[in-house]
């Protein structure tokens, strides 16, 4: 199943009983990859991704040619982004958000 731009704000799981994942991370093995988001930042792998975060969080407003809504990719783009500072910067992320 393709990533649907539509529900990358949609709650998948409980923010109450989710604290360390991304509810926005969908559950049913959808892709979690948008090509053309991808040609602006890219997040194939541990560092592209948290260097991506680093930009969306710390350049305000958004870098030239980021959609508004790029945060909101991120954020379904991973389960969590907890403990990936720990690990390897060349560390693959698959179509579906898997780590490693």
């Amino acid at each position: 199943m393709k990533n649907m731009r539509a529900e990358w704000g949609r709650l998948w799981q409980d923010p109450a009983i989710s604290t360390t994942g991304s509810v926005t991370y969908p559950p049913d093995g959808r892709e979690t990859i948008y090509p053309p988001y991808e040609e602006i930042m890219s997040t194939g792998t541990v560092g592209e991704y948290l260097e991506a975060l680093h930009r969306i969080f710390d350049e305000r407003p958004y870098p030239k040619g980021v959609p508004d809504d790029f945060y909101l990719y991120l954020r379904q783009r991973v389960p969590t982004w907890v403990g990936l500072k720990e690990l390897p910067p060349k560390t693959p992320i698959d179509a579906f958000g898997h780590v490693g």
